[in-house]
């Protein structure tokens, strides 16, 4: 039985909350505190699965125990369930939990969020993933601009120069993302000179799915010289990500998920700098073992990691409460696809056809697609990667 721990210095939120949550008694184990220093006196006494807690309570803020549970007890999920509009109280909440409410939160709502932390669909018990997680003690946290951006469009309604200055404020930040936009992957006919630009051009959600790559691959680049080309392992994903945007284009799905499908293609292998990071020497080894054998890449994570970066990749996303379908892409872009009627499908799809066609390889990469409604895509599709690799050929 899962346990879940809320605090909320007001007696009657708390007797709302047990109220709400009575029909899931027989599934949870709930307790219900009224400060942050009692919460952490249960905590270290028993062993809870999620930490909902208010921001603003006396004596020790939200803020504070959140950041104390991180340090403490880092595998418990962390969610905020707060009716405040301190923008100094909201920026670091949103930086240190998983997830973030606000007062009054619809029961349906928190029901919805709590049922999607719990599910263990990306760390079953049991699971080689599980066992992996447990020994990294903690993930790479969401990078903090872009926590700050993400923050910043949650709190208000942020224009595109001023989402473009969000952006501009970490030079180092500013450098990549420019970078990135202008580099051979996008194939652009002119050139992208400042973030302003770069949001206007690409539009917000693929900016900041570019800030989120810019800050996570950074985080990387030097801690992992000689064990794993990150700069590669980047660009892979941009292309990736920007030749799928394409054919899910092509393939009719609307614009809110190609947004998603360009953030999961750009995402799809943050699993590898989790276990290069996590475990140099058996990272090698794998590359080694699936370069010159029979076994493939998933195969030697499995033995030699017991989980593979896809599963783990996921977990991550679950953890920074990325969008489902975003996190379906990055755990189903190797092995069987979800049922055709699954709202991730046609993006995963999407995704997977990108990675083929760009590996170059031969078409056993591609067998799978004559499983789906997209076989006679094919020659489209091939069509489609010719031009996005003329394209950027012709910009380098």
């Amino acid at each position: 039985m899962r346990h879940l721990l809320f605090v909320d210095d007001e007696p009657h939120v708390l007797t709302g909350l047990k109220r709400m949550l009575h029909p899931f008694r027989r599934e949870w184990e709930m307790e219900f505190v009224g400060s942050a220093p009692e919460a952490l006196d249960r905590m270290s006494k028993s062993q809870f699965d999620v930490l909902i807690t208010d921001l603003h309570m006396p004596g020790m803020s939200g803020v504070e125990l959140l950041q104390a549970s991180l340090e403490r007890h880092p595998s418990v999920v962390r969610v905020v369930l707060s009716g405040t509009a301190d923008r100094d109280a909201t920026f670091p909440a949103v930086g240190l939990a998983h997830h973030y409410l606000v007062k009054p939160c619809d029961s349906e709502l928190l029901r919805k969020t709590l049922n999607r932390v719990l599910v263990t669909r990306f760390m079953p018990e049991g699971s080689g993933l599980q066992e992996f997680v447990k020994s990294v003690q903690s993930l790479p946290s969401l990078p903090t601009t872009y926590q700050d951006v993400l923050a910043a469009l949650k709190t208000q309604d942020m224009s595109i120069r001023e989402a473009g200055e969000a952006i501009s404020r970490d030079v180092a930040l500013t450098a990549k993302v420019l970078q990135l936009v202008n580099s051979a992957y996008f194939g652009l006919q002119r050139q992208i000179r400042n973030p302003i630009d770069a949001v206007v051009y690409l539009g917000t959600e693929v900016t900041f799915a570019l800030v989120l790559t810019a800050s996570v691959y950074s985080q990387y680049e030097n801690k992992l010289k000689g064990v794993l080309q990150v700069a590669e392992l980047r660009d892979h994903s941009v292309a990736v990500a920007t030749l799928g945007r394409q054919i899910a284009k092509s393939m009719g799905i609307a614009a809110p998920q190609l947004d998603e499908v360009f953030t999961g293609g750009i995402l799809h292998d943050v699993g590898e700098l989790v276990l290069a990071s996590h475990s140099p020497n058996e990272y090698r080894n794998l590359r080694a073992s699936a370069t010159g054998g029979t076994e493939t890449g998933t195969e030697a994570e499995l033995r030699i990691f017991g989980a593979t970066h896809t599963e783990i990749g996921a977990y991550l996303l679950w953890l920074w409460g990325l969008p489902e379908v975003t996190m379906q892409i990055v755990a189903r872009h190797h092995g069987p696809l979800p049922p055709v009627d699954d709202q991730a499908y046609h993006a995963i799809v999407a995704v997977r056809a990108a990675e083929a066609l760009l590996s170059g390889t031969s078409d056993d990469n591609l067998d799978w697609l004559g499983q789906t409604a997209y076989a006679s895509s094919l020659d489209e599709w091939r069509t489609l990667t010719e031009e996005y690799l003329s394209d950027r050929r012709l910009a380098c």
